[in-house]
């Protein structure tokens, strides 16, 4: 009877102690959303909104000749959501961001990789 006790108890506590360190892993992840300026990071590139903003609207300039439903057909956004971002009153989120790249690529739209009038490495 002891003995399964005692393994209960070692159950629980490799329960908790895997619970405890998921937390604290992911409270790291999310402090670790800022890139070196201090901005906040929409992906692991260190891209901030301003610059995720710079991407789309250089996509849709240059390969939806300028039209926002164009472009908000192809990310699968509606119009409203992108002048958002444009205008700054909503951020683009991270999967818009992704869908905006693999649309560049495909149209050879050559998007900027940092925010206009940062000196280049």
């Amino acid at each position: 009877m002891n003995k399964y006790l005692l393994l209960g108890g070692a159950g629980v506590a490799a329960g908790l102690t895997y619970a405890l360190r998921g937390k604290s892993t992911k409270r790291r992840q999310s402090q670790s959303n800022y890139n070196s300026a201090g901005a906040v990071s929409l992906d692991d590139a260190g891209t901030t909104n301003e610059m995720a903003v710079q991407i789309i609207r250089t996509l849709r300039d240059q390969a939806f000749d300028g039209n926002d439903e164009k472009l908000a057909t192809a990310l699968g956004s509606s119009v409203n959501e992108i002048r958002s971002w444009f205008d700054g009153s909503v951020e683009v989120d991270s999967d818009a961001l992704i869908k905006a790249r693999g649309l560049a690529e495909e149209r050879n739209v050559e998007v900027p990789h940092e925010p206009v009038g940062v000196a280049g490495h």
